[in-house]
């Protein structure tokens, strides 16, 4: 049976096309859309457990976890399925991407990536494109889990609203695309369609509105058109308390002189130009669709009160730095004036530069007109449209730009940028000192900048001010190396939330601080292909979450392999081949049981390897060009035939080392 998610609009779940109504369940329901939808990651039981049952004892979240997952099973006949929809262990929940499933929110993000990558000159001429991308808006029927939520499950509905902006985004700007795309090829009714959408998107946006009144004055409708621009009037006033803007006002103006003299289907010669299309609505919308005024004046209050929080935070820098002319020109403006403009900006305020500082400062920094993407960067419109942003209740949340030929350096302002969540610039040609301003984001909980080979300096002691950090990643994964240096802060040990530290082949040299053994949530230690010398800390062995310990290439680290090691028993991965570690292997490496893959070569171990290794399922295990020797015992040498990536020493073990 083939199973369907419809999760962009009213929540629908289906098998063969059926409705499954057995799964009433909200949380059950909820629990099955985010596994879904984060279907390229696995996730632990734990964290669900947090995330479903907040506040909760942990035995009480993983058992209604675990209620929650049968209810699931039976509700979609996944029990005894030869491809079930969701898998699941001990430790970790995830969905089956083998399974036969369709899920229209993975069918709209695979249709827009598509053209993303598509190599042409422009998506707004590409006919393919085109098509894709009328598939895509076809796709989304409405808001992303429209009217679902969880009152008691503020992750998860923090999760919800992060991915609605961004698809609303996203849905924006292939709406916008198309419109271009067909007013192009003077399919002006196509475009008034398109248009019409777009407005019920965003009808506080006073450039849509102005490509609606145009497009609408194009088809020969003067009459809609002036109608439409009364409904923008009456929109701002009702939901903003803001006249429009003058760019607005003059196009009304020239509509308001023209008599058809050119005809219906023309574009008449004294209309603005310039503009991308926009919005139709042949009958003017008095009220914006789905747009309450409740969450229109909190993004208005909130955006004052963040304002307000950074002009604080640069009084405390003696009134330097990136927003003292934020401060300059606000002057004695109002709260009606803050917020006045071609959209209402996001949480910094409206700028005189089209953008708030720290962004105008990244684009001039890294070369922003050379990017592969820089859709509406620097121009009119809001921030949370601008390519690589994500915004939630208008707040930046996720600057994202992988790969996207940034060129330069990252500049001090972006410590400015106080909601960011997410910063990732991976995979770019960014160089210069690592910037300690990063240490400002205390509201960080992911940032990626490996792949940056020319990114250089110490890491700086004030990473530690990134309290709610869970991803820190730099370095090179691949071939060539990375030039962050100096060794590593132990004001580390403050990302007590951390989930994952990797640097990858830099120049990281001394040994790896203690304060790591306060990361209590820490998942994976990766820090492959540096300096670093010593030995392992006793403190890292405390850490039971940990999966993965990958130590390889640094050449310097030595010291043995403890009993301790045998504390963690999430371990699935550990790799400290090509080191300088000694001495024998723990009976305990045995008591590992989630262990997968163990590389040991390339060190100065010796001994006989222990006779427990046999109750491991392991995958991999490298023990190449050490002093290790295989006993004889045949049930041991029959368990060397499981690995399926072995490389063994071929010494057998002698009585005397045995």
């Amino acid at each position: 049976m083939k199973l369907g998610l419809s999760l962009l609009g009213e929540t629908e779940i289906c098998l063969d096309g059926h409705l499954v109504g057995t799964l009433r369940s909200e949380k059950a329901r909820a629990l099955l859309f985010f596994v879904a939808v984060e279907s390229d990651i696995s996730h632990r039981r734990d964290a669900l457990a947090e995330m479903f049952w907040p506040e909760k004892p942990e035995g009480f979240g993983r058992n209604s976890l675990k209620q929650a997952l049968a209810t699931i099973k039976k509700a979609l006949d996944d029990r005894d399925s030869q491809e079930p929809y969701l898998l699941a262990n001990n430790q970790e929940v995830y969905f089956n991407a083998g399974s036969p499933y369709e899920v229209d929110v993975l069918e709209f993000e695979n249709l827009t990536s598509i053209v993303a990558l598509h190599s042409h000159r422009s998506a707004d001429t590409c006919e393919p494109c085109a098509k894709l991308l009328e598939k895509a808006v076809e796709i989304y029927q409405d808001d992303f889990l429209s009217g679902f939520c969880l009152p008691d499950c503020q992750a998860f509905d923090e999760w919800a609203i992060i991915k609605r902006e961004k698809y609303k985004r996203m849905v924006a700007e292939a709406i916008r695309c198309l419109i271009s795309y067909h007013e192009g090829k003077e399919n002006i009714q196509k475009a008034c369609e398109l248009a019409d959408r777009l407005v019920a998107l965003e009808p506080w946006s006073e450039r849509s509105q102005r490509v609606l009144m145009r497009l609408l004055a194009a088809c020969g409708k003067r009459s809609a058109a002036l109608k439409q621009y009364h409904a923008c009037v009456q929109i701002l006033e009702s939901e903003l308390g803001v006249s429009p803007t003058p760019e607005t006002i003059s196009l009304f103006e020239q509509i308001k002189q023209w008599e058809f003299a050119e005809g219906p289907g023309k574009k008449p010669s004294n209309i603005i130009e310039g503009e991308e299309a926009s919005l139709n609505i042949v009958e003017p919308r008095l009220k914006p669709r789905r747009q309450p005024r409740r969450w229109v004046m909190g993004f208005a209050f909130g955006s004052l009160m963040v304002l307000a929080g950074f002009i604080y935070t640069q009084w405390l820098k003696d009134n330097q730095g990136a927003l003292s002319t934020i401060v300059e020109n606000t002057g004695n403006t109002s709260p009606v004036e803050a917020i006045q403009g071609e959209d209402a900006a996001i949480q910094m305020g409206a700028q005189e530069k089209n953008g708030p500082e720290a962004l105008i400062a990244l684009y001039e920094a890294t070369g922003g007109e050379n990017w592969n993407r820089n859709d509406g960067w620097l121009t009119d419109t809001s921030p949370c449209e601008w390519y690589g942003i994500t915004c939630s209740d208008n707040n930046l949340v996720e600057l994202s730009l992988p790969g996207n030929n940034l060129d330069g350096f990252i500049p001090a302002e972006i410590g400015s940028l106080s909601t960011l969540k997410v910063l990732d610039l991976r995979n770019n040609l960014l160089s210069g000192l690592f910037p300690p301003e990063i240490g400002s984001l205390i509201n960080l909980t992911s940032l990626n900048l490996v792949g940056n080979v020319h990114l250089h300096g110490s890491l700086p002691v004030e990473i530690g001010n990134l309290i709610n950090l869970e991803y820190l990643v730099l370095g090179v994964r691949d071939e060539g190396s990375c030039s962050i240096s100096g060794t590593l802060p132990a004001e580390l040990g403050y990302l007590t939330k951390l989930v994952m530290l990797e640097i990858h082949n830099c120049l990281i040299r001394g040994s790896i601080p203690p304060e790591i053994g306060k990361m209590l949530n820490l998942e994976y230690l990766l820090l492959p292909g540096n300096q670093l010398s010593g030995s392992i800390p006793a403190e890292i062995f405390t850490l039971t979450n940990l999966e993965a310990i990958v130590l390889y290439g640094n050449q310097y680290l030595s010291g043995s392999l403890p009993p301790e090691i045998g504390q963690l028993q999430n371990l699935n991965s550990l790799d400290i081949s090509y080191n300088n570690f000694s001495g024998t292997l723990p009976e305990e490496l045995g008591n590992l049981p989630n262990l997968r893959q163990l590389g040991l070569n390339e060190n100065l171990f010796k001994g006989a390897l222990p006779l427990n290794l046999i109750k491991l399922n392991l995958r991999s295990l490298h023990l190449e060009n050490t002093d290790l020797c295989e006993p004889a015992d045949p049930a041991f040498q029959e368990w060397f035939d499981i690995p399926y990536d072995l490389r063994r020493t071929g010494i057998l073990c002698s009585e005397n080392n045995e």
